[in-house]
């Protein structure tokens, strides 16, 4: 009995998995690959072709294409792009990562980073990608580096090595969520180290992280591998542009 109800089990895992329903409308999914329906796929925020230039915000000027922040703001990064907009559907993806630890859905998400990566004029000079590092502290309460699994997901499809400890985090600060750039910007101030300057040393690096908003995090990095000796850093996440409630 208790074999029949193993083999039981493995074949309704198999045919009906457990996260097999669409994320957004709960949907079965039976021959969609991904965790989304088609119908849903449609209703994420993804960021078109109007972007800034630069940080690949939905918010480029129709004069400069840049957005305010790279218009008026210095940034180490050289370039970056994001998937979709941090607003409803593409905070939902982001929390459902975070939050509740969809390891699947990072690598999907990661997968489709990777095909907007290759899009990208630098993607073949890129040496490493090196994921935002987590403290010591937050990876142990969370179990996981939800950018490490977004890369994860991107080098299944493109043919860069993954430097997963490239940069460590020196200091458990708190969560950004509700802070001004400002704050920010003081909040992420020599949090990060890198781990082995002589290997990176004249590399161009593609950092990885989940979201994109005012850009703190992902340019203490960049100023810091630059420091380092590293040559040009661009930068990829999942969700980019201010949280909107």
């Amino acid at each position: 009995m208790a074999t029949f109800r193993y083999l039981k089990n493995i074949f309704l895992e198999t045919i009906f998995p457990r996260d097999g329903y669409c994320l957004f409308c709960h949907k079965l999914l039976l021959f969609e690959r991904g965790p989304f329906c088609y119908p849903c796929v449609e209703k994420i925020p993804w960021i078109g072709e109007k972007r800034c230039v630069k940080c690949g915000k939905e918010e480029g000027n129709a004069d400069t294409g840049l957005c305010h922040d790279c218009t008026f703001y210095e940034q180490d990064f050289k370039q970056g792009i994001s998937l979709f907009t941090y607003i409803f559907g593409g905070k939902k993806i982001i929390q459902e990562i975070k939050y509740e630890g969809n390891i699947k859905l990072a690598r999907w998400v990661g997968r489709e980073m990777a095909k907007q990566i290759g899009t990208m004029p630098w993607q073949d000079n890129i040496d490493f990608i090196i994921p935002v590092p987590l403290h010591p502290n937050r990876l142990k309460e969370r179990g996981f580096n939800q950018a490490e699994e977004l890369a994860r997901g991107i080098i299944s499809i493109v043919d860069i090595k993954l430097l997963k400890n490239g940069l460590m985090r020196t200091k458990d600060t708190p969560h950004q969520t509700d802070l001004t750039k400002w704050e920010r910007q003081k909040n992420i101030a020599g949090v990060f180290k890198v781990s082995d300057e002589q290997l990176l040393k004249g590399k161009t690096l593609l950092l990885i992280d989940d979201v994109y908003t005012t850009g703190a995090t992902i340019n203490a990095c960049a100023k810091v591998l630059k420091t380092a000796g590293a040559g040009e850093v661009y930068f990829a996440t999942a969700a980019g542009g201010r949280q909107i409630e």
